[in-house]
Parts: C-alpha cells; structure tokens; sequence
C-alpha cells in the first residue's frame, strides 16, 4: 500500500511539474532574457505567441519571437546608443525578422540571417559585472516596443539601417537600381559631424596590385551616381562594381572617390554603411533632441505607419 501511495504521488508531481518544464524549455533556460521585471513587465509577459527555433550551445531551444530579439539585438547595435534608438532597432528587427519568417515559410533560424547570442557569449562580451545592466537595457528596447512593427500600405517594411549617412540618407533608387516607396532620401545632416562619417586610405601601386593580382596601369571611378555612389571602376581593362572595390579595400561604403597621389593613390570614403533607411547616427542626434522612437521611424522611412502587428 505504502509503494502504491509512493508512485501515486510520484506521479503527481510529475503532472504539476511537466507545465513548468515547458515553459523553462519554451523561454529558453540560460539564454539571454528576463533579467528583472520592467515596469511590471517581463519577456515572458509579452509573447508574440510566434516561436524561433534554433539551437544554442548544442541543445534545441523553441524562443517565442520577442525573447529571440532580445538575444539578437546586443549582436546588432552597442548598449550605449540612445535609448529611443534602442527601441527603433528593436521594432526595425522585429519587422524585418517578421517580413522574412512570412517570406520563406519557416521559423527556423538556420532559415533567418539572424544570429542569437548565448547567456555566456553576453557575459564574454559585457563581462560579468556589467551584463544584468545591459541585458536590462536592451530587455527594455524589446518590452517597451513589444508587437511594434513598420508597414508601408499595410504591408511589412525590408527595414533598412546603417552606421552613418553621407549628410542624407540614398535613396534606393541610386543603390539598388529599384524605387522602392518607403527608401528615399532624406536630410541627415547631422551625421557629417561622426567619427566615421569620412575615411581616408592611402595604397601604394604595389600594394593595389597585389589585392587585385594585375599590373596596374591606372585605377579609377568611371560610372558613379550624382551623390558619389560609385557603380564602376575601371582598372586596366577589367570593371568592378563599387561592392567589389568596398570590399577588397575595406572601405566603409560604395560612396567613395580615388585621386592619384606622390606615393599611388589615395581613396576618400564618405559613410559608412549602404546609406539606406535609418541612420544610426542621424537617429542619434534626434533622440538626444528628444524625437520618440515612432517620430524616428516616420522621418527616416517614407509614408509609413508604426503599428500592433496583427
């Protein structure tokens, strides 16, 4: 009798436990959220009730969507940017994360170009001492926006971003040889005032030859858009696109132009980034002038709505 009553209770515990194992499980135990209740609020209390699956640390993890931008945004912009800057990243991942789980049909993260940052790979980062801080920084970013989203004509937004603008933002047109209605150009003037808004590098004739295995004879832009956004460069017989040349010479952007000099030839880079949708800097300068994140949003993309995604 007394082995019946054992195992009865056994048993029952493990019904009032399993709930419970589940929703470790679900929220994903050891990884990046709920550092603390913010404003009475914490991840779990905001489910999108849409879950990412992924893997961390070689176990298989299902995140509801609103705890897996947590773990994504300190991958994606530094704790120390304003905070109505904080909260447009958030709402601008959300949105793209959104957009593309629509467009391929999947929820897996292998199928997403997101990366999730592990509860140890945080405290790596931040360091012990400083990481419950950050954490509820960028845990406030998510909560404060929760199931905020941007739509253009009721439809999801590719919700573009970048470091630093060359004094305003391009329009996509110039970029991506595509008019898309929500990417055009506005002022930014402020962003001329940033450490990376110029670049300036300086390349020896040896030193090009090598990056591009040829004799050089010359090197320069030949096809550019009317705000220095380079298309192509000729150098010898061969063209580049711009993407080509910002990558082999490490520059900051496409928006760049080359002048021969004594020693070979110097590269001046203006911004840093694609240069399309939202500023980081520009976003900056209007959160400091005290432009909520929705105010943001409005300015850096075209005839948009800041909405509850249904």
């Amino acid at each position: 009798m007394r082995e019946k009553l054992t195992v009865g209770f056994a048993i029952m515990a493990m019904i009032i436990l399993i709930p419970y194992l589940l929703t470790v499980f679900i929220a994903g135990s050891g990884s990046a959220g709920d550092v603390q209740n913010i404003n009475g609020k914490s991840l779990s209390d905001i489910s999108m009730e849409k879950t990412i699956s992924l893997e961390v640390d070689g176990l298989y993890k299902v995140l509801d969507v609103e705890a897996y931008i947590a773990g994504i945004l300190p991958g994606i912009i530094d704790v120390t940017a304003e905070e109505e800057v904080l909260k447009a990243q958030a709402v601008i991942i959300r949105t793209n994360l959104l957009k593309e789980m629509e467009e391929t049909g999947s929820n897996n993260e292998e199928d997403l170009p997101y990366a999730y940052l592990p509860l140890e790979e945080l405290k790596e980062q931040w360091g012990e001492k400083k990481y419950e801080k950050n954490m509820q920084i960028m845990e406030r970013a998510v909560i404060t926006t929760a199931g905020k989203v941007v739509v253009c004509d009721g439809e999801l937004i590719e919700a573009m971003y970048h470091q630093v603008s060359i004094g305003k933002t391009a329009d996509s047109q110039e970029v991506l040889n595509q008019d898309i209605s929500y990417l055009k150009s506005v002022d930014s003037v402020r962003d001329i005032e940033a450490k990376d808004y110029m670049q300036v590098l300086s390349f020896t004739k040896e030193e090009l030859e090598n990056k591009f295995k040829t004799e050089l004879n010359s090197i320069q832009v030949t096809k550019s858009t009317e705000n220095g956004y380079v298309k192509e460069v000729t150098i010898g017989t061969t063209i580049y696109d711009g993407e080509e040349i910002k990558k082999i010479l490490g520059l900051n952007s496409i928006n760049f132009y080359i002048e021969p000099i004594d020693t070979g030839y110097r590269l001046v880079c203006l911004g840093k980034g694609h240069c399309m949708g939202l500023s980081w800097h520009g976003a900056g300068m209007m959160a400091k002038e005290g432009k909520t994140y929705e105010e943001i949003l409005k300015y850096y993309y075209t005839n948009v709505s800041v909405v509850d995604f249904d």
